[in-house]
């Protein structure tokens, strides 16, 4: 699941419609449940946080421009 957070904000430039499909099924809320139960997954929930925050633009605006 960290490697699909992780390369999500390059599919959604190279490959939008991959990266819808990941969102709907490997980045869904379901499949995230799992991982938040599992207690001993800091880092792969970081990687699938810091993509879904950059693909969606959460970070763009927190960052200020240099």
């Amino acid at each position: 699941m960290s490697f699909y957070g992780s390369l999500l904000p390059a599919l959604r430039l190279h490959a939008p419609t991959l990266a819808a499909r990941v969102m709907r099924t490997a980045l869904a809320n379901r499949a995230l449940k799992s991982l938040e139960a599992d207690g001993d997954r800091y880092y792969d929930r970081n990687w699938v946080w810091f993509g879904i925050a950059l693909d969606s633009g959460i970070l763009e605006e927190r960052i200020p421009s240099p």
